[in-house]
């Protein structure tokens, strides 16, 4: 609850799972099967979540935003020195929308598999605009029109790819829409540090070299 100033004065406690069948939703036969082994044995869950964002509605509503997110680490020895090297992977996001009485309004998935021994241009940025939420990551360009049966296929650090606008409205519909392919356009994009400055422009500084930068914008209209 708020109070005359907008400023919260109650926060109540609430629990929302999310639904199985999001959670299957873009994966495998394979992966499946075992979510429903996992869900047999009550253990289904989303594995490797990472909590990146919670939006307070100021009608008391509450978005929360994860990814899942992991890192393997690779050690390599050729028997006098030993290296280790990681490779990062940023996945599947994952959105829930809970009423001010902590009921679930919706949730979404958002497929995506991204891959790197860098984590530059993985990731994503997420915008609000009236009542709608934005995500904006670079992505496979094979995974623009996804079906809820199919898998996405990997976006790597550092080789191209397109910069993808997810929109899901109020009612937790869920859009795509490729902007552009990065290797075309000839620039180098970290979603990640995208910021947004205003209701629905969103920047970030493209460094050319050490001495000169130019700004991308993305405007919503």
């Amino acid at each position: 609850e708020y109070d005359d100033k907008n400023v919260i004065k109650k926060l109540n406690t609430t629990y929302c799972e999310f639904p199985k069948e999001v959670l299957q939703a873009y994966e495998s036969e394979r992966t499946k099967r075992k979510m429903e082994e996992k869900e047999k044995d009550g253990k289904l869950e989303a594995s490797n979540l990472v909590l990146r964002k919670i939006v307070f509605g100021t009608d008391g509503s509450v978005t929360i935003i994860g990814e899942e997110y992991y890192w393997v680490e690779h050690t390599h020895s050729n028997g006098k020195t030993t290296t280790t090297t990681y490779t990062y992977y940023y996945n599947d996001i994952l959105v829930l929308k809970a009423d001010k009485d902590g009921k679930t309004v919706w949730c979404c998935k958002i497929p995506k598999a991204q891959k790197g021994g860098s984590t530059g241009d993985l990731g994503f940025h997420h915008h609000s605009y009236k009542g709608d939420n934005y995500f904006f990551y670079l992505d496979n360009a094979k995974n623009a029109n996804l079906s809820l049966s199919e898998t996405p296929s990997q976006h790597i650090a550092g080789r191209g790819g397109f910069l993808m606008a997810v929109k899901i409205d109020v009612t937790g519909k869920m859009s795509k829409q490729s902007i552009f392919d990065i290797k075309e356009e000839d620039i180098r994009l970290h979603p990640w540090s995208f910021e947004s400055v205003s209701e629905n422009l969103i920047v970030d500084r493209l460094k050319e070299d050490r001495k000169t930068s130019k700004v991308f914008r993305l405007e919503i209209k």
